[in-house]
């Protein structure tokens, strides 16, 4: 009895450290002035590696700053919580040539928070380049509720050059769970194995 008790209790804990995922978005273009143009891996590749349909992001479509907005959200319950964020770019050998972007820039931005994630020309040729970010949820109602842009690119070529292309998938924003929630699911565990052991013996 002693072992289903604790078995109780270590499955509770562990489903309550999984990230829960509250915002997933993919190829689909949305928002902004970042429009991606569908495509699949294996048009670009010439093979499969699960990633199936992907979006190219292409700077020279638009402005300096291109962004790959959320419209919609509503984050206040995640208020001062901690989320992930990841992406998969892919960059070819031609694309990752072009010296006009060299020094262009992938920022990202969540709850009003925005921050450098890398700059194009550190990217690794013909491979998915996959980056994660993660932080912690603002408490400004204002900024929780306002569209927030996942992912920017800066061309800071300004000059008319052709700026940055490259593919991307698999946009995530992940939130972990308060350790308030954790206690309470221990706790609640715990007390599963108190009454077992209090009335079953």
């Amino acid at each position: 009895m002693k072992k289903t008790g604790i078995l109780i209790v270590l499955a509770a804990f562990a489903a309550s450290t999984q990230a829960a995922v509250i915002l997933w978005e993919d190829t689909a273009p949305v928002g902004g002035n970042m429009s991606l143009t569908a495509t699949t891996e294996t048009a670009v590749t010439g093979s499969d590696t699960g990633h199936g349909d992907i979006g190219l992001f292409d700077a020279a479509e638009g402005a300096q700053y291109r962004n790959y907005n959320i419209t919609g959200q509503d984050w206040s319950a995640y208020a001062g919580q901690e989320w992930t964020l990841s992406v998969d770019i892919y960059i070819t050998s031609d694309q990752l040539a072009d010296p006009n972007i060299a020094d262009d820039s992938i920022y990202y931005s969540i709850g009003g928070v925005s921050a450098g994630w890398t700059t194009v020309g550190t990217l690794t040729a013909d491979a998915w380049n996959t980056y994660t970010k993660s932080g912690t949820f603002t408490t400004d109602a204002n900024a929780l509720t306002n569209t927030s842009a996942l992912f920017l690119n800066n061309d800071k070529n300004t000059d008319g050059a052709l700026g940055a292309n490259y593919y991307v998938d698999n946009f995530k924003l992940e939130v972990v769970p308060e350790p308030g929630t954790l206690g309470l699911i221990a706790v609640f565990g715990g007390g599963v194995l108190f009454i077992r052991r209090r009335f079953m013996m």
